[in-house]
């Protein structure tokens, strides 16, 4: 076995009962979500999509090969990236359930609504430049139609929502990459 990097059990500090994470879930179109939020027990040892980097364990070895972690994130994603990339090299992650941490996890509020507006531009952007690294030029081909149609449904949800701006910033910043 191949074992990169090991994902504990992540409980919430403020309720330490419950988890807030065991791995996250990628989406083929580069949505991802925490596995587990809010149980009680965890899930079995096993073979995770990915981990999340509010806590994990990575051989030296495997980061130095796959270059670790890419600067161009700055936050969100980058442990997506970096999972994605350690299964490309034929990478496991594990999630170990007798490994315990406790994460302070707070969602942004909408009361403080420039960081929220922050926080949805970098996910926008970085989901898009995951997807964008990761997949090969034939994939992306064979999936634009899917792209181009959530990308629209995600343009009309934003310009109702209010983050429109960030959501074209995110596509502006592509370009530049």
């Amino acid at each position: 076995l191949k074992i990169a990097a090991c994902q504990p059990a992540v409980y919430l500090m403020k309720n330490p009962k419950h988890l807030n994470l065991t791995g996250k879930v990628t989406h083929f179109m580069g949505f991802d979500w925490v596995r587990d939020y809010g149980n009680i027990m965890p899930p079995k040892l096993g073979e995770i999509m990915s981990f999340s980097g509010c806590g994990v364990m990575i051989k030296k070895t495997v980061l130095k090969k796959t270059k670790a972690f890419d600067p161009n994130y700055f936050m969100y994603y980058e442990d997506s990236d970096l999972s994605w990339r350690l299964r490309l090299y034929g990478y496991k992650l594990i999630f170990v359930p007798e490994a315990i941490m406790y994460h302070d996890y707070k969602y942004v509020t909408t009361e403080n609504y420039q960081l929220l507006r922050n926080k949805l531009y970098f996910y926008e952007r970085n989901r898009m430049m995951t997807v964008y690294k990761n997949y090969s030029t034939k994939t992306i081909l064979l999936l634009l139609p899917v792209f181009i149609y959530v990308e629209l449904c995600l343009l009309v949800f934003s310009l109702f929502n209010g983050w429109l701006k960030e959501k074209l910033r995110g596509y502006i910043s592509m370009i530049n990459l």
